[in-house]
C-alpha cells in the first residue's frame, strides 16, 4: 500500500525560493549522508566506556535516527499538509536504535547511550533515568508509547520494503543472527519499551545492580549525540565536508610575531622584563615535549601578570598541536566576556586572520558567531530545515559551523566550555566533536566559581580521557582545582618570574580598614575619593580603583566628582555620549576624542579627568571605553577610573597606582596586575593600596563581605577569613597597616591562600559532581556558572541607527521571520544591559515594567512564566523623558533599587 507519494522525503526547501522542489532530500540521501559524516565527527579509532566503536555506533544511529519520517503523517506534514496524527519522529526513532543496537549484540549501556541519542536529537539531553522511565517509555494509548505504535503500524502498512532497506543498511553484517525486518521490529515494540523502562534497575545474574546509568553511560550519551546532531544540521545544511575542516593556525607565524616584539626599552626594568618575556617563551618551548611524554595531561602556565601569558599559553599549545601531529584544534577560554575582545584583537594581529574565517572564531553570547567558507567554495544553496525541528532555523551555514568551533582556533567564555561539557543543549552539544585531540587554553581559572571546581576537575578528565585533549591552565595564580600531583608545569623556574632577578613592579599597601575584620573599621567614600583625586592630582597619575559591587562604584564616582570643581572636571563619559554617532565607530575612533581630552585636561594641577565602569554600561560601551582608559593612561593625565571587577583580569592596562576594595586574594593581585605593567613608572614602584570600603547607601552590608562572605547564601564560603590568614602568615606585621612586596602576595600569600582555600568543597559542588555520575543531563543544564536571577533586558538606543536596528528586529518578530529575529537578537546583543531585580514584586521590576516593551505582546503571547515580556527599550528617539529616567551617561542603566549581588562575575 502507498500514500501516494513516489519520494520519500526527510525535508524541504523553501517553496518560494524553489517552487520546483529542487532543493528537497530524500529521506534515504538524507540518513546515509548523516550516518557517514557522523562517524567522520568522532575522534578515529574511540571507543565508548565498553569498549566499543564510537564511530561504527555514530554511524549506525546516523542512517536510523529519522527513520520515522517513513510515516504518511509525517510526509504529508513535510509537503505542508496538516495530518490529523502526531508527526514527530525521535520517539519512534529512539525505539528503532534500541532494537538495531541490540540485534548487533552492544551492551545495554550502549544500548541505553545511542537510545536516548537519537531520541533527543532534536532536543536537550534528559536526566537520563526518569527520562527513560517516565517518558520515553510511557505505555499509555494515549501516552508517547502508544504514538510509537501507531507509527510503527503505519510504516508497516505503507513502506516495509524500504523500512526493511533502512535498518540493514544501518545493520549491515552486525546483526548477530539473521538479517532483522521492519515486521520483527514491530513485534519486538513492546519488549523493546520494557528494556528501555527497565534499564535503570536491572540486575546482573548476581542480583546485584548493574549500574546502566552511570557517568560513563553518560560520556558515551554525549560523544554519540553531539556527533549526531552536528552530522544532522550540517547535513540538512548542505555544508561540505571541506567546511567543517580547520584551518590551523601557524606557529611560525606566532614566532615570527615574537620576533617583532620589544623595540627599544624605555628604561632598564623595561628592558628586564622583556628578557624575562623572551625566557618564560623559550622555557614553555622547551618543556612541551616533556609534558606530552610524561604522565600527565593538564600542563600549568603561572606568570606574573604582564609577563604576556596569552602569547606564551598560545605558544605552548601550537607547539603541542605540532608535535601531537593530530587535526585538533585549539580552544582558548577566558572567564568573562568583556575581556575576550582584546584578545581577539592580539590573535588577529599574530596570525593575520578573518574575523570571520576558518582560522579564528569568537564564540560567545555577545558575539555574532559567523565562519564562512573560502571564496572558492561553492554556495550556491540556503540551509534547508527539517520540518519536524524548530531547532533547525539556521539561516546561513556560517553560523552553524562558528557556533560549533570548526575553526583551527576558537575563542570563547568559561560558560560556553564548561557548561557544554556539563550538560549541554542541543545547540550547544554541536562544539563538543571539535574537542577531540584539541588543546584547551583556561585562562585566570581562578576566575571559576568555588562552587564549579570539582565539576570542573571532573570535565578535564573528561577532555583528556574521553577526547584525548590536552588542558593548559594559566594565571598567575594556579589555584588547586586540578591536584598539584596531578599537573604539569611548563614554567619550571617560577621563582625566576616572581621573586628572581626581575624587578617588583608594584609595592603593596595594606590600609588599616582591610587588615582588621572590623565592621566598624572601615573607609567612607569621600576619605576614599579624596585619596583618589590626591594621587591623580600629583604628578598628573593614573589611579584605578575597583570596587566590589555596582552600587559601591558608583557611589565612588560620586564622590570623586563631588571632590572636584565642575569646571575642572572632565567627565570621560559624558565625553563620550557627546561623541556617539554615525562618525564615531566605537573603540576603533576614540583617537580624536582621546586628544581633546588631553588637551582640556591636565592644564592645571587640579584638572582631573573622570571616568565610570561597570555592567550596566553596554558591552559596545565598555569596549570603547577601555579603549579610551588605556590610550590616556599612556598620556599625561590625571586620570581616575572607578570600576567593578569587569577591570580586573585579561585587559592589557596600566595605571600608576590601583586601590582595590577588600576581596579575596588572587583578585587582589589580578588587580594588582593592571598596575605598572610594563615597567611605564620611569621611577619608583606602582602603588596597590587594598582598602575596604563601607556600605554605599541603602545596603546593610559591606560590600566586601556581601560578595566574598555571604553566610546566608547556600554553598558558599567565605573567602575573606582565608585571604587575611594567608597575608597574616607571610606579611610580617600585617595586623597592623603595612607594606608588603610583589614577590611576597604574588608568590608565598597566594600560594598559602590556596592551600587554605584547597578542596573544601561545598554541598552545591558535591551536588553538581553526583549529578553528572549519575547522567543527570537536565539538573546539569540548570547550574550555571554566573549567578542566575530574575532579570531584566535592557536595550538601550543612544543613536538613530540603533533605534532603526531595534525597530527592525520588531518588523522581524511582526512578520514571524524568526530566523531574521534570531540574527538581529545576535546583533543587538551589544546594546542589552541585563538588570537583575531580586522579588518580581520589587520596586526595581514595578520601575520596568513601566519602561517600553520591546515586542508588545497585548494581542496574546508566545511566551510563558517570568521571561513573559521582561525585554525592554530605551530609545530617546521615542521617549526623551523615560530615557533619561532610566539611563545616565557615566552609570548606565540606572534604577533605585540595585542589589549587592548586581556584581560583574
Amino acid at each position: 500500500m502507498s500514500d501516494g507519494y513516489d519520494a520519500v522525503l526527510s525535508h524541504t526547501s523553501d517553496v518560494e525560493d524553489d517552487p520546483e522542489g529542487l532543493g528537497s532530500v530524500w529521506l534515504e540521501t538524507h540518513l546515509c549522508e548523516v550516518g557517514e559524516r557522523a562517524r567522520k565527527l568522532v575522534l578515529d579509532g574511540a571507543t565508548t566506556s565498553e569498549g566499543d566503536d564510537l564511530g561504527e555506533l555514530a554511524e549506525l544511529l546516523g542512517r536510523l535516527h529519522d527513520i520515522g519520517k517513513l510515516t504518511t503523517f509525517f510526509q504529508e506534514h513535510v509537503r505542508g499538509g496538516s495530518p490529523e496524527e502526531a508527526t514527530h519522529h525521535a520517539r519512534l526513532g529512539a525505539f528503532v536504535a534500541y532494537y538495531a543496537l541490540d540485534e548487533c549484540g552492544y551492551s545495554q549501556q550502549t544500548r541505553i547511550a545511542g537510545t536516548v541519542a537519537v531520541w533527543k536529537h532534536h532536543g536537550a539531553l534528559p536526566d537520563v533515568e526518569t527520562g527513560l522511565k517516565d517518558e520515553l517509555s510511557d505505555d499509555t494509548e494515549t501516552g508517547p508509547y502508544g504514538e510509537v505504535c501507531k507509527q510503527a503500524g503505519n510504516i508497516q502498512r505503507h513502506r516495509p520494503d524500504l523500512a526493511d532497506r533502512l535498518l540493514a543498511d544501518a545493520i549491515g553484517d552486525g546483526a548477530t543472527d539473521d538479517a532483522p525486518s521492519w515486521s520483527e521490529f514491530l513485534r519486538s515494540v513492546p519488549d523493546v519499551r520494557k528494556a528501555i523502562r527497565d534499564a535503570p534497575t536491572l540486575s546482573n545474574s548476581w542480583g546485584a545492580p548493574s549500574d546502566v546509568i552511570t557517568e560513563d553511560t553518560y560520556t558515551d550519551t554525549v560523544q554519540l549525540s553531539s556527533a549526531l546532531v552536528l552530522a544532522d544540521k550540517s547535513c540538512a545544511g548542505k555544508i561540505t565536508d571541506e567546511r567543517l575542516k580547520p584551518e590551523t593556525a601557524e606557529l611560525n607565524d606566532l614566532k615570527s610575531h615574537l620576533d617583532d616584539l620589544g623595540g627599544d626599552p624605555k628604561n632598564d626594568e623595561e628592558e628586564t622584563l622583556n628578557r624575562l618575556r623572551d625566557a618564560a617563551q623559550d622555557e614553555v618551548a622547551e618543556n612541551v615535549q616533556r609534558f606530552l611524554d610524561g604522565e600527565e595531561s593538564v600542563a600549568t602556565v603561572t606568570l606574573p601578570t604582564g609577563y604576556g601569558k596569552t602569547l606564551v599559553g598560545l605558544r605552548a599549545a601550537l607547539e603541542m598541536q605540532a608535535e601531537r601531529d593530530t587535526d585538533g584544534r585549539v580552544v582558548y577560554a577566558l572567564p568573562f566576556t568583556s575581556i575576550i575582545d582584546q584578545t581577539a584583537e592580539t590573535l588577529w594581529e599574530v596570525f593575520d586572520a578573518d574575523p570571520t574565517g576558518r582560522g579564528l572564531t569568537i564564540h560567545h553570547h555577545l558575539a555574532e558567531t559567523v565562519t564562512v567558507g573560502d571564496e572558492s567554495e561553492e554556495d550556491d544553496s540556503e540551509t534547508a530545515r527539517d520540518a519536524d525541528d524548530p531547532t533547525d532555523e539556521y539561516a546561513r551555514d556560517e553560523y552553524l559551523v562558528g557556533e560549533s568551533w570548526r575553526s583551527g582556533t576558537t575563542l570563547t567564555t568559561f560558560v560556553q566550555l564548561f557548561e557544554s561539557l556539563a550538560g549541554p543543549g542541543n545547540a550547544q552539544s554541536m562544539k563538543l566533536p571539535a574537542l577531540y585531540g584539541s588543546v584547551v587554553v583556561v585562562d585566570e581559572p581562578q576566575a571559576l566559581p568555588l562552587r564549579w571546581w570539582p565539576l570542573v576537575e571532573r570535565l578535564v578528565e573528561v577532555l583528556t580521557e574521553v577526547y584525548d585533549a590536552r588542558v593548559v591552565l594559566m594565571t598567575a595564580t594556579q589555584p588547586e582545582i586540578v591536584d598539584s600531583n596531578e599537573r604539569f608545569d611548563l614554567i619550571r623556574e617560577k621563582d625566576r618570574y616572581f621573586d628572581g632577578p626581575g624587578p617588583d613592579r608594584v609595592r603593596y599597601e595594606f590600609d588599616s580598614t582591610a587588615t582588621a575584620d572590623d565592621e566598624a573599621a572601615v573607609l567612607g567614600y569621600d576619605e576614599a575619593a579624596s585619596r583618589l583625586v590626591a594621587a591623580a592630582s600629583e604628578d598628573a597619575d593614573s589611579a584605578l580603583a575597583v570596587c566590589n559591587t555596582i552600587d559601591s562604584a558608583q557611589d565612588l564616582s560620586k564622590a570623586v566628582a563631588e571632590r572636584v570643581d565642575a569646571e575642572s572636571l572632565t567627565d570621560v563619559n559624558d565625553c563620550y555620549a557627546n561623541a556617539l554617532g554615525d562618525s564615531f565607530a566605537g573603540p576603533e575612533s576614540t583617537g580624536e576624542l582621546v586628544a581633546r581630552i588631553d588637551r582640556e585636561t591636565g592644564t592645571e594641577s587640579s584638572d582631573l579627568a573622570l571616568l565610570h565602569l561597570s555592567t550596566r554600561l553596554r558591552p559596545c560601551d565598555r569596549r570603547a571605553l577601555l579603549q579610551i582608559a588605556e590610550e590616556l593612561t599612556a598620556l599625561d593625565v590625571p586620570l581616575v577610573v572607578v570600576s567593578t571587577q569587569l577591570i580586573e583580569a585579561g585587559v592589557d592596562i596600566s595605571f600608576d597606582r590601583v586601590y582595590r576594595d577588600f576581596a579575596p586574594l588572587d583578585s587582589i593581585v589580578q588587580a594588582a596586575g593592571r598596575c605598572n605593567r610594563s615597567f611605564e613608572r620611569e621611577e619608583g614602584l606602582g602603588n596597590v593600596s587594598v582598602w575596604q570600603l563601607d556600605a554605599p547607601d541603602d545596603c546593610e552590608m559591606l560590600p566586601s563581605k556581601a560578595v566574598y562572605a555571604r553566610p546566608q547564601k547556600p554553598g558558599e564560603k567565605n573567602l575573606l577569613a582565608p585571604t587575611r590568614d594567608a597575608l597574616d602568615e607571610t606579611v610580617e606585621d600585617f595586623a597592623d597597616e603595612v607594606t608588603a612586596s610583589e614577590a611576597t602576595v604574588a608568590d608565598e600569600a597566594v600560594e598559602t591562600y590556596h592551600c587554605l582555600v584547597g578542596h573544601d568543597v561545598t554541598p552545591d559542588g558535591i551536588d553538581m559532581v553526583d549529578d553528572f555520575e549519575n547522567a543527570q543531563a537536565k539538573s546539569l543544564r540548570q547550574k550555571s556558572l554566573i549567578d542566575q536571577h530574575l532579570a531584566f533586558e535592557v536595550y538601550v538606543c543612544r543613536t538613530e541607527t540603533e533605534s532603526e536596528r531595534v525597530e527592525e528586529l520588531r518588523d522581524a518578530r511582526e512578520e514571524r521571520a524568526f530566523e531574521r529575529v534570531k540574527r538581529l537578537r545576535k546583533d543587538l546583543a551589544e546594546l542589552r544591559v541585563s538588570v537583575p531585580v531580586y522579588r518580581p514584586d520589587s520596586e526595581a521590576a514595578r520601575k520596568l515594567k513601566n519602561a517600553e516593551p520591546l515586542f508588545d505582546y497585548s494581542e496574546g503571547s508566545d511566551r510563558t512564566g517570568w521571561d513573559h515580556d521582561t525585554e525592554r527599550v530605551l530609545d530617546p528617539e521615542r521617549d526623551v523623558g523615560r530615557f533619561e529616567q532610566y539611563f545616565d551617561v557615566r552609570e548606565g542603566v540606572h534604577l533605585p533599587e540595585s542589589g549587592v549581588e548586581a556584581r560583574f562575575f
